[in-house]
């Protein structure tokens, strides 16, 4: 039986935070996801990815798991300006998280304090000086609830209790999800500090961090065509 997830309206990203639909056929081909230095609105704070990847292993989870519980325990406790965009680029030994607002930010002090006073914090900015694909984690609403994103395929966003959707965060020059029947062997998808988290199945999720419960819907997403 197909889940309630699959049955969810589709989110769509905010064109604002993107370059122009004109500018993005010309110089990219449709590229979906791709910012340009103009057109990106926020901050973004970088982690050291590698630090990350193994703390993510030493509680039993994978990397992408832990970033996602961590952006919605971010959104909680700042309540950042709404339609606040949460995405990620991957480096091999850094991790950025992106904060997109149409507020935008003035300064590099722009809260998220979960990330910034992490003990494997890098850098922060508000500028990027080149132009980068977005991987989205999160949307805020500024209304108490954080919605997860999850990238579809190109066989669409099928997905079922006996076969459910995987998401592979470890390719850098794709973001998408694949059925769990398109693995060659079995394996542990959700292994500790592994590239790869199965996408829930439910349309709200809850987990505990530091001895409080949250919660957080989820839906599909797309870029703007």
């Amino acid at each position: 039986m197909q889940n309630n997830l699959a049955k969810s309206s589709m989110y769509n990203l905010p064109e604002s935070f993107l370059m122009g639909a004109g500018e993005k056929r010309e110089k990219t081909g449709n590229m979906p996801g791709l910012v340009y230095p103009s057109f990106f609105k926020g901050s973004w704070i970088a982690v050291d990815f590698i630090g990350f990847m193994k703390e993510a292993a030493s509680v039993g989870i994978s990397w992408p798991v832990l970033l996602l519980r961590s952006v919605v325990v971010d959104l909680v406790r700042e309540n950042p300006a709404p339609n606040t965009l949460v995405c990620y680029m991957r480096y091999a030994h850094m991790l950025k998280v992106l904060f997109l607002s149409d507020e935008g930010c003035t300064d590099n002090n722009c809260g998220h304090r979960l990330f910034r006073e992490y003990q494997g914090y890098l850098a922060e900015g508000n500028k990027i000086s080149r132009p980068v694909i977005i991987k989205p984690v999160a949307f805020w609403d500024g209304k108490g609830m954080v919605m997860a994103l999850w990238p579809g395929g190109k066989d669409g966003c099928a997905h079922y209790a006996s076969d459910p959707r995987i998401l592979d965060a470890g390719n850098f020059l794709d973001y998408s999800s694949f059925p769990r029947s398109m693995l060659s062997m079995s394996c542990n998808i959700d292994r500790p500090g592994s590239d790869q988290m199965s996408i829930p199945l439910e349309p709200v999720s809850m987990f505990e961090y530091d001895g409080v419960i949250y919660t957080h819907g989820n839906s599909w997403f797309s870029y703007p065509s």
